[in-house]
């Protein structure tokens, strides 16, 4: 039971992980784009 309930625990920690990582991955690409177009533009 211990173990099941530490199984399930863990997955929906790594879940919360990845999405929060793949959220932070999108806001990097998209200061990227910024960063890119204001030195095109400057």
């Amino acid at each position: 039971l211990s173990i099941a309930r530490y199984s399930a625990y863990f997955d929906t920690k790594v879940s919360s992980i990845t999405l929060l990582a793949k959220i932070f991955n999108k806001v990097d690409v998209i200061n990227l784009l910024i960063f890119l177009y204001l030195e095109v533009l400057g």
